[in-house]
């Protein structure tokens, strides 16, 4: 049993680094508060191991019942330290089973939001807000569609648009805009009030996008999918 505990300890141990590093890039975290971060990870680690050791040595003489007792004290010390980037993947997973993309996809959204100064309250509501006026232009209604027509597109192609596809050629309409109040107009029409917010965001169009993209997989920032699934459980 002493074994068992030992190799759990080890995954533990590596499963919160791993999973911290990645949230404190996916979510903007300065790389001081990284390295802070991960210093209190590795003193919390320290503490958990050494109570595991204990909790296997003791096994035979106090029974199973205290060993899962111990341990349940020694992680509950790493709770504060986690809870907040367990909350944030579970935010994440929350969003795009609302939106209908990948965790994958928003978190590369999310990495320009960082940039673009749009906290992700802003950003989920103006996204949120995206999906109703896409969903209204695909039914026939509302500003968007307008938009969308007057720039070339049918109602056909409308209805057949993906959320990332469409998210792209409003990017691109923001991008190539006539003017800075044309460009707000559009931004407006998809996104409501976060507007001024995702003016900036998607200011470079979809190649601007695709740039955060690839961005993110170079600092390897985005979180697995898993670990975004566990997040929510």
């Amino acid at each position: 049993m002493a074994t068992d505990l030992e190799r759990l300890v080890v995954s533990l141990s590596a499963d919160i680094r791993s999973y911290e590093k990645s949230l404190a890039r996916a979510t903007g975290v300065t790389t001081s508060q990284l390295r802070k971060m991960e210093t209190q990870t590795a003193a919390s680690m320290g503490r958990v191991e050494k109570s595991f050791a204990k909790a296997g040595s003791a096994l035979a003489g106090f029974g199973k019942g205290l060993v899962i007792g111990g341990i349940f004290a020694a992680v509950a010390g790493l709770e504060q330290l986690i809870v907040g980037s367990i909350s944030s993947a579970a935010a994440i997973g929350d969003l795009s089973d609302k939106l209908g993309i990948t965790t994958d996809k928003l978190q590369e959204i999310q990495f320009g939001a960082v940039q673009a100064n749009l906290g992700f309250q802003e950003m989920e509501t103006g996204l949120l807000k995206f999906s109703k006026s896409l969903a209204q232009a695909q039914n026939g209604s509302g500003d968007l569609l307008k938009t969308l027509e007057a720039n070339g597109f049918n109602k056909a192609q409308i209805k057949a648009l993906s959320y990332s596809e469409a998210l792209d050629i409003v990017a691109d309409l923001i991008a190539n805009a006539k003017n800075e109040q044309d460009a707000l107009l559009i931004t407006l029409q998809a996104f409501g009030k976060s507007g001024d917010g995702f003016l900036e965001l998607l200011r470079g169009g979809s190649a601007g996008l695709k740039t955060f993209a690839s961005d993110e997989q170079t600092a390897g920032a985005i979180v697995s999918g898993d670990l975004v699934k566990s997040a929510q459980k």
